[in-house]
């Protein structure tokens, strides 16, 4: 749930920021209409980017789209800096020329980069009203009632501290720029109008792993700007003692309300930095496999399992290293009750996501890949993404598996440790060690190491023959 919010974050937060500073440097307004007339451009620019995403996906042109508009933005920013520059009176002039275009062109960009970020997600996996749908809206309800409250009070700081504000203003337009331009120039590179130089795949690439982390600047030019507006806070008269009782009342009240004002921006300030850390250092992250408990075969080349440890509803994994080095692990879960155990005996891959694996989330099975949440008495069956059936055999006491048949699932997995391959070359008899071997082949599913060019060509000239050999 909090993915919504994260992306609202990302999307909106530069330009609150930089709203908040540029109405603050325009000049006092017929204030009723002039808000009903910002607020008008705003709505209108977010549905102007929903139609136009509508149109790009229609007509295939998301990746023009995705130029264009960031294109827009940086031109504005540039003129804004422009305006920025100009003496107080001309500034006001200017910001209150450029503002309502700004928010209209702004607004689109920030929704054109919310609905691209959210276009592959769902508010919920039914067609029904449930919890997480409930989640999902309420957090962008509560995500929309703090960004405007930091466009609020980051426009009423900006008011108390002066020129200071022009200098962040800048900072902000800087941070934009630099933000949207990477946009374009991706972009560009994606539709071949520029021409694919390795240096400018790195500076672009470089940017681009960059991009994740404007989130924290803009945070830290709000931060600023709280430091800011502490520093230029007013203060008590140092002839307080001579001002009338009534009058050091009013004063003392404007104070705390500036306090107030400056506690709250700073207050939302942490949340935003705590929402943004708590999904990059967590909720964003993949979740982890459960260790895998290594286990080996018995004197007669099988695993045994007993059903008592198996039988309490939890995710079992367990590994073993194949005869080439493979890693293969697999799982085991009683598919049903303590008291019946139906024990699910499978490989902890697919055949649609890979090796990535399984989790267990209370009462659900997870594909790591795909986030599909596997049907627990399902498993065992094949098909979908259900995992891979591990063929056994299994009485009421032990689960029995052969190891020629964790052999055989050695082709789901990726991962391999340095080991002495249990079937030497097949051509010259060598010893060898599967991950500095010269060469490899897979035939029928099965890997076969060489020790040099000669040994390997024959193999492949004649595989039935040296394969039978080695069985």
């Amino acid at each position: 749930m909090i993915f919504y919010l994260v992306s609202m974050i990302h999307a909106f937060l530069p330009e609150v920021f930089l709203f908040g500073l540029l109405l603050s440097q325009r000049d006092a307004p017929p204030k009723d209409r002039r808000f009903r007339l910002d607020v008008g451009a705003i709505l209108t620019g977010f549905a102007g980017a929903y139609l136009l995403q509508r149109i790009a996906l229609w007509s295939h042109a998301t990746t023009h789209m995705g130029v264009v508009l960031p294109a827009v933005a940086t031109g504005l920013c540039l003129l804004l800096g422009s305006a920025l520059a100009l003496p107080a009176p001309s500034r006001q002039t200017a910001v209150r020329v450029l503002t309502r275009p700004a928010l209209f062109l702004l607004s689109i960009q920030a929704m054109a980069d919310f609905l691209a970020r959210t276009t592959d997600r769902t508010m919920t996996s039914t067609a029904v009203v449930n919890t997480e749908l409930i989640l999902n809206i309420g957090m962008m309800a509560g995500g929309t009632g703090v960004l405007l409250a930091v466009f609020f009070l980051c426009r009423h700081a900006a008011g108390r501290i002066g020129e200071h504000a022009v200098w962040l203003a800048w900072l902000a337009l800087l941070s934009a720029m630099i933000l949207w331009g990477t946009q374009v120039a991706l972009g560009l590179l994606q539709l071949g109008s520029l021409d694919a130089t390795g240096a400018r795949l790195t500076f672009v690439a470089k940017l681009t792993q960059l991009a994740p982390f404007a989130p924290y600047g803009q945070l830290l030019l709000i931060a600023l700007l709280v430091g800011l507006s502490y520093a230029k806070h007013p203060r008590l008269s140092a002839a307080s003692e001579a001002i009338r009782t009534a009058d050091l009342r009013k004063q003392r009240s404007r104070l705390l309300i500036e306090r107030r004002w400056r506690t709250t921006l700073a207050v939302l300030t942490g949340v935003l930095l705590a929402t943004m850390l708590y999904n990059d250092l967590y909720a964003s992250l993949p979740p982890r496999l459960s260790p895998a408990i290594e286990i080996k075969p018995d004197a007669t080349d099988r695993i045994q399992i007993k059903v008592d440890d198996v039988r309490d509803g939890k995710l079992h994994r367990y590994a073993y290293i194949s005869g080439d080095g493979h890693r293969v692990r697999f799982f085991l879960i009683n598919r049903y009750d303590p008291a019946h155990a139906q024990i699910g005996v499978v490989y902890d891959a697919c055949k649609l996501c890979g090796d990535q694996g399984y989790v267990q989330h209370g009462n659900e099975i997870i594909c790591v890949a795909c986030n599909v949440r596997i049907f627990v008495p399902s498993i065992g069956k094949a098909g979908g993404c259900n995992p891979i059936p591990l063929p056994h055999e299994a009485t009421n006491e032990v689960i029995t598996i052969a190891t020629a048949e964790l052999e055989k699932g050695a082709r789901y997995f990726t991962e391999t440790v340095e080991v002495e391959v249990a079937v030497a070359d097949p051509v010259t008899g060598a010893a060898l060690v599967n991950l500095t071997a010269a060469f490899k082949y897979d035939y029928r599913g099965r890997m076969f190491y060489f020790e040099n060019q000669n040994s390997y060509d024959s193999f492949k000239d004649n595989p039935e023959k040296y394969a039978t050999k080695s069985e």
